[in-house]
């Protein structure tokens, strides 16, 4: 049976578990070594609600060295055989032999932070199982990544990266709509530049693919909830983070904490109305208060904007007199044949500066006080007087 697009096989929001079968992952290292213990993590994780669990043997993490393919085959496959189809499973790797074993053994996708760099052959192999495939974002290494990375423009340099290394794995022969993108949180990376990222996420989303966000347990959480020296976030700020990410616009969310995640999820999306589908009160009550006092973004104030407002038909006046419109007192300017705003000629010896305003603010003024005169007149003209 031919996989469906990936937008389809994880619709928006998608949550991925994470299992790391090694000794020295950031956050959960050591906890699943054993094969059992790494099985049941990822069946309870399953049931938890991620749409796929994403295992791994090798540590990413920053200052990280890395292990021989035997070590990573060593690790993730008896995890694998005793999941026996059971859970679906990605495979975190790298390299083309341990990802081809994996997808033998029922992998649905596999995640590459190289991003198809590292191992010439990876390509190939994810091609020739029509694989899914998430291509992610690193300056540099893991053992050098958080060395001082520098950036011009974090969100534009990541985009271009990844565009050019989309386009490499097409020509290798693997599907588009195969293939997520992943900013890369905390690979080669500061705090300003993970939240830049998260922020400026539509960059990410112009290129076409659903976009793949890992802000669980990163350290960048535990600085920005005050700890210089953290290693690790909190599960509450991981949650946090997952829906800041949804909100901005990503698809898959990689995560530790499921559970919690899937819930925060599961109202988020139930609250969010639907792009293409606000009706106009949800519009206006998306426009920040501060824009709607204005009348809008970048309008002019509008102070009687919420106020009902009669239709002309249906003003009341007083009967036989017909509405007369008075002049504005609001500034020297006259009305021409049809009502159309005209300016005021000059004439010779007009004056300027603040006489101007105040002379033209006296000249609409008696204006509008021959105008009360006027109607007053009339209206004592027209209407019957009373016992009549």
């Amino acid at each position: 049976m031919e996989p469906v697009p990936i937008e389809e096989r994880f619709p928006r929001p998608s949550v991925m578990g994470v299992v790391n079968v090694t000794p020295d992952s950031f956050f959960d290292g050591g906890v699943n070594l054993d094969p059992d213990e790494a099985a049941a993590t990822a069946r309870r994780l399953h049931a938890e609600g991620a749409a796929i669990v994403d295992v791994g043997g090798e540590s990413t993490r920053p200052g990280s060295t890395g292990v021989t393919a035997e070590e990573e085959l060593r690790r993730v496959v008896p995890v694998l055989e005793r999941l026996g189809g059971e859970v679906p499973f990605s495979i975190d790797t790298a390299k083309a032999a341990v990802a081809e074993r994996a997808l033998e053994l029922g992998a649905e996708l596999v995640n590459d932070v190289t991003a198809l760099r590292a191992d010439p052959d990876l390509a190939e192999v994810v091609a020739a199982a029509d694989a899914y495939l998430c291509l992610m974002h690193m300056q540099g290494e893991p053992r050098t990544m958080q060395a001082d990375p520098r950036y011009d423009d974090v969100a534009t340099e990541v985009a271009a990266f990844l565009e050019e290394r989309l386009a490499f794995a097409v020509e290798a022969g693997i599907r588009e709509d195969r293939i997520c993108l992943d900013p890369g949180i905390g690979f080669g990376k500061t705090v300003a530049h993970n939240l830049e990222l998260l922020r400026r996420l539509d960059v990410l989303l112009a290129l076409g693919r659903p976009v793949l966000v890992g802000f669980s347990r990163k350290s960048t959480l535990g600085r920005l909830l005050g700890d210089p020296d953290a290693t690790t976030g909190t599960a509450a700020a991981s949650v946090g983070a997952a829906l800041a990410a949804y909100e901005h616009g990503a698809t898959i969310l990689r995560v530790h904490d499921v559970r919690e995640t899937v819930e925060a999820l599961t109202v988020a999306s139930a609250v969010r109305v639907p792009r293409g589908k606000r009706g106009r009160a949800a519009r206006r009550a998306a426009v920040p208060l501060r824009h709607r006092a204005r009348g809008g973004r970048g309008g002019r104030e509008r102070p009687d904007r919420g106020r009902r407002r009669l239709p002309r038909r249906g003003r009341v006046r007083p009967r036989g007199v017909r509405e007369l419109r008075l002049p504005s007192a609001g500034g020297a300017r006259r009305r021409g044949r049809g009502g159309a705003p005209r300016p005021v000629p000059r004439r010779a010896g007009m004056c300027s500066g603040p006489e101007a305003g105040r002379a033209a603010s006296g000249r609409a003024h008696r204006r509008q006080r021959r105008a009360i005169a006027t109607v007053s007149a009339y209206c004592a003209a027209t209407v019957a007087p009373r016992g009549r």
